[in-house]
């Protein structure tokens, strides 16, 4: 029986080619494989080369990608291994996240899946390894030429990969994936197929039950030898388990006794250490005790021979200090006593020029009388005349400083010496002059001062 051999569309995702979705060949570098990554220092992307090995493996993680749906969650692991390979070794495996984000933002911008063209399919990872061997053995049955045949041949290759996977405990997401695809392929096939076979004269209905008794027998038979080999299988990783329990019990041992020998042999080196340090330290003891002893020795001597000098270093500074300060207090009364003396002898002869002023009145020119009158002060001389040295000339030349009765009576007598008053009486009435009236005015003003200071102390 003759059937149409009109070609059938294969699968793939809608303008998904992750090659050029993913920019992944660097056509401003000759279109050929380089680093992915940015390089700052030059505002462009990288132009190091990516080594065979990564390159191999970027190429299986791309046509893996090519089954997959761009929009599928499964899709962004497959793109984070896809960037670690074609990420450059020495410069840029820390933009791995900032790649995958991109390309991420690339892939949204292609067109979503439309239900009435694409099948709905459960993810990878929900496959149910007996029904899709049931599914496998019914699209045999279905083939009518090389090309489906070729992808039953493939179909079945990728179940078996996928069992042994499944027992090795390997990743099998891209395989799981290649079964979906060949699944709905060949089902479109088939389907078509069995139209036209509807469709040819003399379609044979009892020929057809046959074949499929004959093909319900078969998947029984086939169900039966896969629970053999699978519990083939799950026997062999038992004992595979078994024996890696075994292994790991006996290494765990040797290295138990390892251990055991290795910590019998660090407190026997634990053990000469430590008296090796007790002998140490006993003898670093006695000689830094023995070290003490001489220091303090010497520090005691020395610190006699520091007390003996400091003390007859101060018995010098005592002697010398008290030498200093006899001299200090003779001079001191010398000068007093010269001081004393002075005043006296000051006082002595103001009062014994003042008498002979008094006994004999003297005329003549003011500036003559300036130079004659006595005046209260140290020196008797009229230029040092002025309020402090007059104070200072009768609080200390008088000879009555502890008797205020005569005090009073002196200073009461100087009142009377002093006003001006009487300057024509004793010094005629052209003497006075405007500087005479000023130092006689001085002096007064002073000795009415005293003269209101020792009345006070009599009345108190």
């Amino acid at each position: 029986m003759g059937y149409h051999s009109t070609p059938h569309p294969t699968y793939s995702a809608p303008n998904w080619d992750p090659e050029i979705t993913l920019n992944i060949k660097n056509y401003s570098y000759g279109g050929s494989v380089t680093c992915v990554g940015y390089a700052p220092s030059k505002r462009r992307r990288c132009q190091n080369p990516i080594n065979a090995a990564n390159r191999a493996f970027a190429n299986n993680i791309i046509e893996d990608l090519r089954c997959l749906n761009p929009h599928s969650p499964s899709i962004y692991p497959q793109l984070c291994r896809l960037a670690g390979y074609t990420l450059c070794l020495r410069n840029h495996q820390s933009q791995v996240d900032e790649v995958v984000e991109g390309w991420m933002r690339d892939i949204a911008k292609l067109p979503k899946y439309g239900t009435s063209s694409i099948h709905a399919r459960r993810e990878p990872e929900d496959l149910n390894m007996d029904e899709k061997w049931d599914e496998i053995l019914d699209l045999r049955e279905l083939l009518y030429d090389c090309e489906t045949r070729a992808l039953h041949r493939r179909l079945v290759q990728v179940a078996r990969s996928l069992e042994r996977a499944a027992v090795k405990g390997v990743e099998t997401m891209a395989l799981k994936a290649e079964m979906v695809h060949l699944l709905l392929q060949l089902k479109r096939l088939g389907v078509e197929a069995q139209d036209l076979k509807q469709e040819g004269d003399g379609y044979n209905w009892e020929q057809e039950h046959a074949d499929e008794r004959w093909r319900e027998k078969k998947r029984r038979e086939e169900k039966v030898l896969r629970e053999k080999a699978r519990q083939q299988a799950e026997q062999s990783r038992q004992q595979k388990l078994e024996r890696e329990r075994r292994e790991t019990e006996r290494r765990e041992e040797v290295e138990r006794l390892r251990k055991a020998e290795e910590k019998r042999t660090e407190e026997a080196r634990q053990q000469r250490e430590r008296l090796r340090k007790e002998k140490f330290e006993r003898e670093r003891q006695e000689r830094e005790r023995q070290r003490r002893e001489q220091e303090e020795k010497l520090r005691k001597e020395a610190e006699e021979k520091r007390k003996r000098e400091t003390e007859e270093r101060n018995e010098r500074v005592r002697k010398r200090a008290e030498s200093m300060r006899l001299e200090k207090e003779r001079l001191a009364k010398a000068k007093a006593d010269a001081e004393k003396k002075a005043l006296e002898e000051a006082w002595l002869r103001y009062a014994v020029e003042w008498d002979t002023l008094k006994k004999n009145p003297t005329k003549g020119s003011p500036i003559e009388l300036r130079q004659m009158i006595p005046w209260p002060v140290v020196s008797g001389k009229v230029e040092d005349v002025n309020e402090k040295n007059v104070e200072a000339f009768y609080r200390k030349a008088t000879p009555y400083q502890d008797d205020t009765g005569k005090m009073f009576q002196l200073l009461k007598m100087e009142c009377l010496n002093w006003h001006t008053d009487r300057i024509p009486s004793r010094f005629g009435d052209g003497a006075i002059d405007a500087t005479i009236a000023d130092l006689f005015n001085t002096v007064m003003r002073v000795v009415i001062k005293l003269r209101s200071e020792v009345q006070e102390k009599r009345a108190a």
